[in-house]
């Protein structure tokens, strides 16, 4: 991973301190098997982009919060959608996501949209996490994640979840395990940054 863009530490871990940074992981000469920590928390700039946030698929490596924030995440009009869209078989730590907007389809969290057997621990959502999708009985809708086969462990979400038939406060379907870990479904937060 020499040539990517991302400055590394003493760990071997790729630093996140910003938006711009953000965009990187997972991208190019950033790898999907690489380690990473975040610096400082992060207001998400998605200005521009008419989906937001896309979202890091095929994800294997290290993605350490390291007790910092990603805020105003905002992702629609996709499958598979959340900050992981889909198969997410790594590690994500020590992580709070504020004040998140979802308007996905099929397998939409927060977290991690469809699939993956890697670990969720120790990380909080806020926000709305929505189905805009055509065929809601196909849907699976969960704060944490959508569909998820791995575990996830020390989490909430605190937010809206819905309106569609498959939805879970944690996770729409768990094919995983989920432990100690709980859900506040909430009315619609009044979110400013659409």
């Amino acid at each position: 991973y020499a040539e990517c863009a991302l400055s590394i530490n003493g760990a071997g871990e790729y630093e996140v301190g910003s938006s711009d940074d953000l965009m990187k992981v997972g991208v190019d000469d950033c790898g999907l098997d690489a380690k990473y920590r975040l610096t400082d928390d992060i207001q998400v700039n998605v200005e521009g982009l008419e989906d937001g946030f896309e979202p890091i698929n095929h994800f294997s490596g290290e993605f350490h919060g390291a007790g910092h924030r990603i805020i105003n995440l905002k992702m629609g009009n996709r499958n598979m959608q959340g900050f992981f869209g889909m198969a997410m078989d790594g590690l994500v730590d020590s992580l709070g996501f504020e004040n998140v907007l979802l308007n996905g389809g099929r397998y939409t969290g927060a977290v991690v949209g469809w699939g993956g057997s890697g670990t969720i621990s120790n990380v909080y959502v806020t926000g709305n996490v929505l189905f805009s999708g055509f065929v809601p009985a196909e849907s699976f809708i969960g704060g944490i994640a959508g569909v998820f086969s791995g575990t996830i462990e020390n989490c909430y979400f605190d937010g809206k979840i819905g309106d569609t038939y498959n939805i879970g406060g944690v996770v729409g379907q768990n094919e995983g395990v989920v432990k100690n870990s709980y859900a506040i479904n909430t009315k619609p937060l009044e979110i400013s940054y659409m």
